[in-house]
């Protein structure tokens, strides 16, 4: 823009933090809620960049900001013009080498969401590699985990297309089995070796709206009074929820360990779900 003669830049402010702060840093496990509404949201994102033929490169969680906390009501993905210039040291690394690559610290940051064709052909980029790092990323949101690792150990298990297995925890509960089966349908799908055959961002704003997830307001509380199969949530000020072991994901939570909920009305006490144990 100009001013007077002047010319500046001007940039819009999102009053939040990034991915792993918000989201992965807060949650002990990220239930298929949350994994789904943030998968269709970025695919949304990705999709508008894509349509004006801009490829980002560097997808991962730093340069994911998350408003709203831990609702991520708002989810934007940021430094478009950061990643170019992070894309052309991961090009050249990847044009001298498998060992330049685990040389370069910015390379080495975007190894665990590099899609194979970076490595294996000189670092060529295009639309579909953005979908392969969309599909990492959303792996470890569901899992907790890297798909492949971190560091240069990753590079043939990436080339190979040969992920960690997903977690038995995420299968164990029948109430959030069905979408987490879903998910990982469409991180597959992402995750394929030939770029070809991964989904367009458009197909996955498709895929990703066919799925049933719900996205009210979640809260903090802490596990207070706990029987065998139920116990009651405190929340400062409010009256006790209750809540049932069926509706926890993930880690159990114990009596004063503090968790993540919605809240739904119900006879006698609002009711809690999903309930997660939160890291801090």
């Amino acid at each position: 823009m100009d001013d007077e003669g002047r010319e500046f830049l001007t940039e819009e402010f999102i009053d939040g933090v990034d991915l792993d702060k918000a989201i992965l840093d807060t949650y002990s496990s990220v239930d298929p809620y949350l994994t789904a509404k943030i998968f269709h949201n970025l695919a949304k994102a990705l999709s508008a960049s894509h349509h004006v033929d801009v490829i980002h490169r560097d997808l991962k969680p730093s340069n994911i900001m998350v408003g709203g906390g831990i609702n991520a009501t708002e989810i934007k993905i940021t430094d478009f013009g950061i990643s170019k210039m992070a894309g052309d040291e991961i090009d050249e690394a990847a044009r001298n080498g498998q060992d330049s690559i685990s040389s370069s610290q910015t390379a080495i940051g975007a190894l665990p969401y590099m899609a194979p064709e970076i490595i294996q052909s000189q670092g060529k980029v295009s639309k579909p590699t953005d979908i392969w790092a969309l599909g990492a990323m959303m792996f470890r949101i569901l899992t907790g985990k890297y798909p492949f690792g971190i560091g240069y150990m990753a590079i043939p298990k990436i080339l190979s297309g040969t992920h960690v297995p997903y977690p038995d925890f995420i299968f164990s509960n029948r109430q959030y089995a069905p979408l987490a089966n879903e998910i990982i349908k469409l991180i597959e799908d992402c995750l394929k070796l030939e770029p070809s055959e991964r989904p367009t961002a458009d197909e996955l704003v498709m895929r990703c709206g066919e799925l049933c997830y719900p996205v009210s307001t979640r809260v903090f509380g802490v596990i207070g009074d706990t029987r065998v199969k139920y116990g009651f949530i405190r929340v400062p000020h409010l009256p006790n929820v209750f809540f049932h072991y069926d509706s926890v994901y993930g880690q159990k939570p114990f009596t004063n360990e503090k968790v993540i909920f919605s809240k739904h009305r119900g006879g006698g006490h609002d009711r809690a779900h999903p309930v997660v144990k939160a890291k801090k």
